[in-house]
């Protein structure tokens, strides 16, 4: 498949093994009951999907100061803790994510590990289907 693509071939190929599409997609369609739900590069179905940025945050205090810290600013939703620490959604862009983490620096909330999370074809296909798998 991969060298099919390479010449240049549109290859349309169906799964529900989706970790494996991801690998080779370049773009996808999902398609539910008869009716697309969302069609286009992976990174514009990921956009039309979640305009948010998802973050991961590790703070020396813990999860729960953290989780704290972040519920008290705009810009910010979905915070749950997750491992040692809280993964939220941020809407908007760098410019955002920056006044963000000035911000926590100045309430003194000691961050250790700030990171992107990805979001992959599963994610994006339970968000279009609304997790009403068949």
């Amino acid at each position: 498949m991969k060298a099919l693509a390479q010449l240049g071939k549109a290859i349309l190929l169906s799964s529900h093994i989706l970790t494996e599409l991801s690998e080779m997609c370049t773009s996808v369609t999902v398609i539910e009951r008869g009716k697309i739900l969302g069609s286009g590069t992976v990174a514009d179905v990921v956009k039309s999907v979640t305009p948010r940025a998802r973050i991961y945050l590790r703070a020396l205090a813990g999860p729960e100061a953290a989780e704290r810290a972040l519920l008290e600013r705009p810009h910010v939703a979905g915070v749950r803790r997750e491992r040692e620490g809280v993964s939220f959604d941020l809407e908007g862009g760098e410019e955002e994510l920056a006044q963000l983490v000035a911000e926590l620096v100045r309430a003194e909330l000691r961050i250790v590990e700030l990171s992107p999370q990805v979001i992959d074809l599963e994610d994006i296909f339970l968000s279009l289907t609304e997790g009403k798998l068949q």
